[in-house]
């Protein structure tokens, strides 16, 4: 890939939010030259553009990108590539377990994914593990290693515990078949040698035929020394969904803010069922800063699909101060007879989770919302 300078930054379909970052940049596809990086135990795999939507499905490793040797310092981009067959209306969660390169930390100040369209989402998680599961680094259904192939009717991983596996906090995630998250100049995330990530492929294939999917995860990376200032992932879930059949509800979390938290993205993610999206802050002084606005909507009718993402300025940021909260609801218009919960299924269940991007990085209570609590309104019944 190649960088251009440009004034505004804009979401995964080239919308403009109302926050503009003017310190980053805006991403054009081209032929790349491959860089060498190297981790322990993999063999090399070299890549010179986004993947095809029409790449044919493989059992592919997820693996850091080149073989030559390097310096610590030296900035090349990691890739991991995942691959699996979704049958005709097939749901499937596909899980992949890559290795961070193991010679030094590792500083990634963007990212990007590129998928076959279908996918509902993909989702890249940081664990605890010290080192990678047994054929866990070849992409399968989660739950079932080496079993590359979704079929219809069956549950192909969508509740398999392994989609969780010793899960520390949320890095990435994409709703878009081409997605990019980029921080301002200084801000990175921070990988230790050789950490181990989980990434999820979730997919709803509603076509009548097969569908081959591929996915790439390239991160770029700066040199450690650089880093002004390590960031975090927020990844804030209310679980407390419960909407019945012919209704429309609104459901809020309140997330507690420990320290000033300086806002890079936000987006968020929803299922069918979701109409809209918001997200505010009760930080007085912030909300002036902001002229009483919400730091994230969403409008709807289709809140849920291919929401956007928020960019904010960093000079000066959009701060949150220590002391205050983080709010957020999503609001739904389930027209069918069935009642929806939250759960992991795009066909049968709700979810409502604010994922975004800040800096400096916090405890994973305030990343997470742990300490959070939930509300609702009632819900009220559809019109005919």
């Amino acid at each position: 890939m190649t960088m251009e300078s440009c004034s505004l930054v804009r979401d995964d379909r080239g919308r403009m939010g109302k926050w503009v970052n003017r310190g980053l940049s805006v991403w054009t596809p081209l032929l790349l030259t491959s860089a060498s990086c190297s981790s322990a135990g993999h063999k090399s795999q070299v890549s010179s553009a986004a993947p095809a939507a029409s790449a044919a499905p493989a059992a592919s490793t997820a693996t850091p990108e080149s073989t030559a040797a390097r310096s610590p310092r030296e900035l090349v981009d990691v890739v991991f590539t995942m691959s699996g067959t979704i049958e005709a209306g097939a749901e499937a969660m596909f899980c992949s377990f890559a290795q961070m390169p193991m010679d030094d930390v590792t500083a990634v100040p963007s990212a990007e994914s590129h998928y076959t369209p279908g996918s509902h989402h993909f989702l890249v998680y940081r664990t605890g593990l010290m080192s990678l599961p047994r054929g866990g680094d070849t992409a399968h259904l989660c739950g079932s290693t080496g079993v590359t192939v979704a079929v219809e009717g069956q549950s192909n991983g969508i509740d398999s515990a392994e989609a969780f596996t010793d899960v520390t906090g949320s890095y990435y995630e994409a709703q878009v078949p081409d997605a990019r998250r980029d921080l301002p100049k200084g801000i990175a995330h921070i990988f230790q040698p050789g950490e181990i990530l989980l990434e999820t492929a979730h997919y709803l294939n509603a076509s009548a035929s097969t569908l081959s999917s591929r996915i790439e995860f390239r991160l770029h990376t700066m040199d450690p020394n650089a880093v002004e200032q390590q960031a975090g992932t927020f990844f804030m879930l209310n679980t407390s969904i419960n909407i019945p059949p012919r209704s429309e509800a609104t459901f809020t979390r309140t997330c507690p803010v420990s320290q000033d938290l300086n806002l890079g993205l936000f987006w968020s993610h929803m299922h069918s069922r979701g109409y809209s999206f918001r997200a505010w802050t009760d930080d007085a002084v912030t909300e002036r800063k902001i002229e009483g606005g919400d730091l994230y909507d969403q409008p709807g009718p289709d809140g849920w699909s291919e929401p956007h993402v928020q960019n904010y300025p960093s000079d000066p940021p959009i701060t949150v101060h220590a002391g205050s909260n983080l709010m957020f609801s999503c609001h739904y218009r389930n027209t069918t007879a069935q009642t929806f919960v939250f759960g992991n299924s795009a066909a049968n269940n709700e979810m409502c989770i604010l994922h975004g991007m800040y800096w400096p990085r916090a405890d994973r209570d305030t990343e997470q919302c742990l300490s959070g609590t939930d509300s609702a309104d009632t819900p009220v019944p559809l019109g005919d």
